[in-house]
């Protein structure tokens, strides 16, 4: 569990982490207005959910992974709602500007004030999204005994080439015979 604390911990603290820096230092934005927040809010939870957990790239994983990010949606919104009701002290709009300076203006004229929120929301949500996903996907214990009693994949089954004489099937189906018995015993 401590394990996969940690892998959630990473895929969410990455997805945030290169969302904000994208936005931060490739558009050089530290504040957002709010109606843009909560877009954000809904696409780092989306894609957090394509990543975290069972990422989408794995076999037989992409209706988990379209589940999980749709999941992440909403509760990527639900999270910013309670991040811009209750956490107003974490989304501070100075709090990010000293990493992205303003552009230089002409002489005589003065920088707008900022307004509207910092993206430091995107990392916030983005890891306790993926937190959760990776703890969800942690495997129960019937499912760890099963994954250890399969062949490695790649591995081929023996197969018998004889084929048994009417006789021998006929003493396989018989209830009374000594393999049938020992068939129900197992």
């Amino acid at each position: 569990m401590l394990r996969r604390l940690g892998i959630g911990l990473i895929k969410g603290l990455l997805v945030g982490g290169l969302m904000l820096a994208a936005l931060l230092f490739g558009l050089k934005m530290a504040a957002v207005p709010v109606w843009a927040a909560y877009l954000l809010a809904v696409g780092v939870g989306a894609l957090t959910g394509l990543v975290a957990g069972k990422p989408i790239w794995q076999k037989g994983a992409r209706l988990e992974a379209g589940l999980k990010a749709v999941a992440g949606m909403i509760l990527g919104a639900l999270g910013m709602f309670a991040l811009h009701r209750w956490g107003a002290v974490l989304l501070r709009p100075d709090l990010l500007r000293s990493l992205a300076p303003a552009p230089a203006l002409p002489p005589g004229q003065t920088a707008p004030a900022l307004t509207g929120l910092s993206l430091s929301f995107l990392p916030m949500i983005s890891l306790a999204l993926g937190l959760f996903f990776e703890l969800d996907n942690t495997p129960t214990p019937e499912e760890k005994n099963v994954r250890k009693k399969l062949p490695p994949p790649g591995s081929r089954a023996r197969v018998s080439s004889e084929i048994p004489t009417p006789a021998e099937i006929d003493e396989l189906l018989d209830s009374g015979s000594q393999q049938s018995q020992r068939r129900e015993h197992r």
